[in-house]
C-alpha cells in the first residue's frame, strides 16, 4: 500500500505526508494494493455477501456544490479552499490521483483527486436535487467507495441515499471471499459498445479497461453464439428511448450472450415487452453512471 504521496496545495505547496490506513476488518473488507490497478477493495469475511445486501453505507469525507459557468467550467479554487479549511484534508489527498506521477515530481491536486474519485449527490425520488434542476452540482469523495474501482461488468451498486445523508453500497451477485468488489465508473447508453467503452474510460479515467467484459475474445464468445438463441425480435418503439437503445446496443456487442441471466428484462413490465420464446432479451441490472466533474 503506498505509505507516502506529494500533493499540491491551494497556496502553491508541495508537500509529502503519510497515507491514511483505515480499518476496515470489521466490515468484511479491506483495502489493498492490486496488480495494474493501485488500491482496490478485496471482501475478506468467510461468508458471501448475498445478492442485495448492503456492503456499506458511508458519510461523505469531502462533499462540495458547485454551479458551473455558462460555459461549463468548475471554479477549483473554490474546493481548493474548501479542502485546505477541513481537518479531514490529509486522509482527501491520501485519495488517486489519475493525473499525477509521484515518481516523477506531478503531484496530486484536490481538482485531480476529485476527478478520479467523486460521486454525484443526487437522489431524485428521495429529495428531487439534480443539477438538470438547479444547476447545481453536488457531489463527494469517500474514504472507502472511492478506493472501489471500475468493472463493465460490475458485482457493486453504488448510490447516494438522501434521507440517510450517506452513499450506499449493494451487492449485484453473491461476493463472495477473495473477490473484488466493483462500480462501473460508465455504464448504460451512455458507455456505448467495447471500443467507445475503453475510450471513454482512457479518456476520463487515464486507464486502459481489461475487466471481465473487456477481455472476452471472438473464442470465448464462439462457445456462447453457437448455443444461444439468435432469433431477434425488436422492441417495440413505444419503449422508453434509453431503454429501446440499451437493448439494441447489447444485441450487436454480443454482450447479452454474457449476461447472468435471460429473458424478461427488469427494465420492461412483461406486459409491455412480452418477446417471442425464440427471442433472447438480456435482463442486466444497469448501473448509474460515475459522472465525475469533467475537467472543464
Amino acid at each position: 500500500m503506498e505509505l507516502l504521496t506529494l500533493s499540491r496545495r491551494a497556496d502553491g505547496r508541495t508537500l509529502w505526508q503519510l497515507c491514511e490506513k483505515v480499518e476496515t476488518s470489521h466490515l468484511g473488507f479491506e483495502v489493498r494494493p492490486l496488480p495494474g490497478k493501485g488500491l482496490g477493495v478485496i471482501v475478506t469475511r468467510i461468508a458471501s455477501f448475498a445478492r442485495g445486501e448492503r456492503i456499506l453505507c458511508e458519510e461523505p469525507l469531502i462533499a462540495w456544490r458547485s454551479s458551473p459557468s455558462q460555459n461549463g467550467t468548475h471554479d477549483w479554487n473554490s474546493l481548493e479552499s474548501q479542502v485546505e479549511a477541513d481537518a479531514r484534508r490529509d486522509a482527501f489527498y491520501s485519495l488517486c490521483d489519475k493525473f499525477s506521477d509521484s515518481g516523477n515530481g506531478l503531484a496530486k491536486t484536490a481538482r485531480g483527486i476529485w476527478n478520479s474519485n467523486s460521486f454525484p449527490m443526487e437522489d431524485i425520488m428521495a429529495d428531487g436535487l439534480a443539477a438538470a434542476k438547479d444547476g447545481v452540482h453536488r457531489s463527494a469523495v469517500y474514504r472507502l467507495c472511492s478506493r472501489i474501482n471500475h468493472s463493465c461488468r460490475p458485482n457493486c451498486f453504488a448510490a447516494w441515499n438522501a434521507l440517510l445523508g450517506r452513499q450506499t453500497l449493494h451487492a449485484l451477485r453473491e461476493i463472495g471471499q477473495g473477490e473484488e468488489l466493483t462500480v462501473a465508473y460508465v455504464g448504460g447508453a451512455e458507455a456505448g459498445v467495447r471500443a467507445s467503452r475503453r475510450q471513454m474510460l482512457a479518456d476520463k479515467y487515464h486507464f486502459d479497461c481489461s475487466c471481465e467484459a473487456c477481455s472476452l475474445t471472438v473464442a470465448t464468445l464462439h462457445p456462447l453464439v453457437a448455443t444461444t438463441p439468435t432469433t431477434y425480435h425488436p422492441p417495440p418503439t413505444t419503449l422508453p428511448p434509453t431503454t429501446y437503445h440499451l437493448l439494441h446496443l447489447l444485441w450487436s456487442s454480443h454482450l447479452s450472450h454474457c449476461a447472468p441471466s435471460l429473458v424478461h428484462s427488469p427494465l420492461l413490465p412483461p406486459s409491455t415487452y412480452s418477446p417471442a420464446p425464440s427471442t433472447t432479451v438480456l435482463r442486466y441490472p444497469v448501473p448509474p453512471t460515475r459522472r465525475h466533474l469533467l475537467r472543464g
